[in-house]
């Protein structure tokens, strides 16, 4: 079941809506990442257990849920997450932001 999953998901969506207004005027933000399918070394121990033909399928079907095309890697989560680090983001707060390559605009 994804119940505990989805819970999970809207559980940080609130918690970082929240603490964006406990913290308003510290200049401290909260803001949170939502990462689509991000190829890891975890999704690699997976998908090494399947043939290759079923890791081709299961990397190509993962692929085309995103309009750019691609599976996520660890860099693209990590460029949003320094730009939120910068002072150029200040004025981003309490948002839950999808790096996902656009898979959930299809949503």
């Amino acid at each position: 079941s994804l119940t505990a999953y989805t819970v999970s998901k809207h559980g940080i969506a609130g918690l970082t809506k929240q603490q964006a207004l406990e913290l308003a005027g510290t200049g401290i933000t909260c803001n949170a990442l939502e990462p689509g399918f991000v190829s890891t070394g975890i999704s690699k121990a997976y998908t090494d257990l399947m043939s290759e033909k079923e890791r081709d399928e299961f990397e190509a079907y993962w692929a085309g849920k995103a309009p750019v095309g691609r599976l996520g890697e660890p860099i693209d989560i990590a460029n949003v997450a320094l730009f939120l680090a910068q002072d150029a983001s200040e004025f981003i707060n309490g948002a839950s932001l999808a790096v996902d390559g656009g898979a959930s605009a299809r949503l």
